[in-house]
């Protein structure tokens, strides 16, 4: 599998030899018609159809996008656990020793990660659907997934002070002590939240 990529982007299906390494998701990005796009994310994803508009508006934005070269390469994998075939997407840095999420990486990064996939029967309408939904899962602007992530480093912050031994809990970090409800885990409608 290390130098067979099977990729189908709307003509026959295609195998690419060796190429794995060359192919980026901003090619995978713009061989890929909006309309068929919209067709897969809304079979891989049925939430609400509000979410499409979104959904359109970063691809139309990526597409003006300049790719960033990336020293991590864009897995696409699927997994059987437990009788039920999963798909992961996920980055793997060069020296391949961590796997990254995609929600808070640069989208001019993104675009520029070669793509791996381990099954030739995932389509790269497929590939940049879940791309899509991933790298959105915060938001579907880059501006929102930066406000998101300083928010989130802004509470590890104040963890990191509340861990110093000053006695104070910071008023974040309260809302989570015992008896409290976890946070919900992620869903197909996490754009609504």
């Amino acid at each position: 599998m290390r130098n067979l990529i099977h990729l189908s982007v709307g003509k026959p299906a295609r195998l690419i030899r060796g190429s794995q390494r060359k192919t980026t998701f901003y090619k995978l990005l713009k061989s890929c018609s909006w309309s068929r796009l919209e067709k897969k994310i809304l079979e891989l994803f049925p939430e609400p159809e509000s979410n499409i508009i979104g959904y359109k508006k970063v691809y139309k934005s990526l597409l003006k996008k300049a790719p960033i070269n990336s020293n991590h390469t864009l897995w696409i994998t699927k997994e059987q656990w437990w009788g039920e075939w999963e798909t992961h997407v996920f980055s793997v840095a060069a020296n391949g020793d961590q796997h990254y999420g995609l929600e808070f990486t640069p989208w001019g990064k993104v675009l520029g990660m070669k793509v791996r996939t381990s099954s030739k029967d995932i389509s790269a309408y497929e590939i940049v659907a879940r791309v899509l939904f991933e790298i959105t899962f915060f938001g579907f602007s880059e501006e929102r997934v930066s406000a998101k992530l300083d928010a989130l480093c802004s509470m590890a912050e104040e963890h990191r002070t509340r861990e110093s031994g000053d006695g104070k809990i910071p008023a974040r970090a309260r809302r989570h002590e015992k008896g409290t409800k976890h946070p919900k885990r992620r869903s197909y409608t996490h754009h609504l939240r």
